[in-house]
């Protein structure tokens, strides 16, 4: 199938709105979520650039070929390195400096092999080397985070296909025309810009995915959390408790549970206020996280009330780690507390309610 300049621009014109959408729809959610959606400012600028890119491509009738060539090339691979930096930022890591710097390179043999000595196939593969160099290292900052994560791996998906088409362009650019234009109908330009606009989609559905995902997750924690401790809710801690008291009766393992009350804690609260109280709680709660395991289960049961759920461990073992935690010092900053425990074994037969109860 042949393709003219002008069905380019419209491949070209396609793409541009998509980023317009990108930019729009990631710049809204950073607005919100600024510390949680770390990243998106990056990825909005990403789609801005890639945003620029495309019409100056489009108005391949009305620019210089040489304008074209430098901006439309500049904006474009620096929207690249945007997205690249956004999906470091969006996952904590340290954005390297290294995609900076060969973008500066790039630019700088993009003028060179423009004006000294014209040539577009080497111009084409300095630009696809570049893109592989960009894409492949985002190809391994994601590989490990695949699993389980439909956004990841749109991203994913997206982001290899633009390796293997950008190693085509590269290995199919020593036998293109040496003074082809930037919207030239030629295999090397059809399959560069008809694959950009399934890479932008990919691009801009899987990080709007990703960014769903942590924003539901984050909302289920706080659904779970208990605001003033940072554990577990009742109903957080009281749902992991029949978890693990359903597989108690399939394993058989022991399983037990600790219900701490902190003694004369009104009285905390009348003497020294509120405010302290709280300060109580959540010394009270950090000192029994310091003494648990990773398997542990530790929620706010309710008022001055919490709940350790033990799975694997004796009532016999679960009075012994109740005891080091009453040897635990409480913050000398605030009013001393003690509590009161009392140890039961969950089980199965007489019910997760009965057996706190009882």
């Amino acid at each position: 199938m042949h393709l003219s300049a002008s069905d380019l621009q419209l491949i070209v014109l396609f793409a541009t709105g998509v980023a317009t959408l990108m930019s729009f729809s990631f710049l809204q959610m950073w607005r919100s979520q600024k510390e949680l959606l770390a990243g998106l400012n990056w990825w909005t600028s990403g789609a801005a650039c890639v945003l620029a890119g495309g019409i100056i491509f489009a108005l391949n009738d009305y620019l210089n070929d040489s304008v074209i060539i430098i901006f439309g090339n500049a904006s474009i691979q620096f929207g690249a390195i945007a997205f690249f930096a956004g999906i470091a930022s969006f996952f904590g890591m340290k954005i390297a400096k290294w995609p900076f710097i060969s973008y500066a390179i790039l630019m700088i043999l993009m003028l060179i092999f423009l004006f000294i000595m014209p040539d577009f196939r080497i111009r084409v593969m300095i630009t696809t080397l570049y893109v592989f160099l960009i894409e492949f290292a985002q190809v391994r900052m994601l590989w490990p985070r695949r699993k389980d994560d439909f956004g990841v791996q749109l991203i994913l998906a997206g982001t290899i296909l633009r390796v293997f088409v950008v190693c085509y362009r590269f290995f199919a650019a020593p036998f293109a025309a040496s003074q082809a234009g930037p919207l030239s109908p030629n295999a090397v330009q059809m399959i560069g810009i008809g694959s950009t606009p399934l890479w932008l989609l990919a691009q801009t559905i899987g990080f709007i995915l990703m960014a769903e995902t942590r924003l539901r997750e984050r909302l289920q924690d706080m659904a779970n959390t208990d605001e003033l401790t940072g554990i577990m809710n009742r109903s957080a801690i009281l749902r992991e408790a029949a978890k693990q008291l359903e597989r108690h009766t399939q394993n058989r393992q022991p399983l037990s549970a600790i219900i701490f009350d902190l003694d004369h804690f009104k009285q905390i609260n009348d003497r020294f206020g509120h405010l302290k109280g709280d300060d109580v709680l959540r010394d009270f709660a950090n000192k029994v996280k310091s003494a648990l395991r990773s398997e542990d289960l530790f929620g706010r049961f309710g008022g001055e009330e919490f709940l350790l759920v033990l799975p694997g461990t004796s009532p016999s073992a679960a009075a012994g780690l109740a005891e080091r935690i009453r040897a635990l010092q409480p913050d000398p900053k605030l009013p001393e507390w003690t509590f009161s425990a009392g140890v039961a074994e969950l089980n199965a037969d007489v019910g997760l309610v009965g057996t706190l109860v009882g």
